[in-house]
């Protein structure tokens, strides 16, 4: 899936920059069954991007952005969006592959920027310096209403997410926060929760977000 111009959050100020982006489910595998979720009967599937894949993938996408720039001696900031299922259950290894053939096949002048969008339950060393030094930034996944980011097992899930996003936040990574919680499901409020708590926030006080939290189960 491609997308242009660039719709991820950015404090930076206009430039002659262009941006695309490129949305990449890399696997519908998950370790959640968010009661809402439209992939339910698919998130056992364990197929993913092979590397070979995304090695056409970006054979195919590179000669067009540098005729582009060649054209009108304008870059292209080229951004890849990683998806699930949930992308951190892939092994970190996987990643760091896919990025080294990206400067290979892209080349030292080509902008490239990588970011993923994780459910947070999966966080130890290997991810932590993967979301460091791989990707650009991260969005999390999270509800506003308890009881529907569930594990396997039917145990609730978001007070593991958060414990997660305060991990990321005293360590300063770039993170924003995504709602997800549907409206025809649960209808109390939905406007003013959207001016509380926007569908994208850039992750400046964990406290902030558990205080929306609680905002919404209040008004159900």
């Amino acid at each position: 899936m491609n997308q242009e111009p660039d719709v991820i959050p950015s404090d930076s100020t206009p430039s002659p920059v262009r941006y695309t982006q490129f949305v990449l489910k890399v696997s519908k595998f998950c370790n959640l069954r968010c009661t809402y979720c439209y992939e339910m009967p698919n998130l056992g599937d364990r197929t993913q991007f092979s590397r070979d894949q995304l090695q056409q993938l970006y054979r195919n996408i590179a000669p067009y952005y540098r005729m582009r720039a060649e054209q009108d001696n304008r870059p292209t900031e080229i951004r890849f969006i990683w998806h699930g299922g949930e992308p951190l259950l892939v092994h970190p290894a996987f990643y760091w592959d896919t990025f080294a053939d990206q400067q290979e096949i892209f080349g030292v002048n080509q902008p490239i920027a990588n970011y993923v969008q994780t459910n947070l339950t999966v966080l130890d060393d290997e991810r932590l310096r993967l979301l460091r030094e791989g990707f650009a930034g991260t969005g999390v996944s999270l509800d506003l209403y308890g009881g529907l980011r569930r594990n396997l097992a039917g145990n609730d899930q978001q007070t593991r997410v958060l414990r997660n996003m305060d991990v990321l936040k005293k360590r300063e990574y770039s993170v924003w926060m995504y709602y997800c919680s549907y409206e025809k499901e649960h209808r109390p409020d939905q406007g003013n929760l959207r001016i509380l708590c926007p569908s994208w926030i850039r992750l400046s006080s964990p406290t902030f977000v558990r205080r929306c939290i609680r905002r919404s189960a209040s008004t159900v």
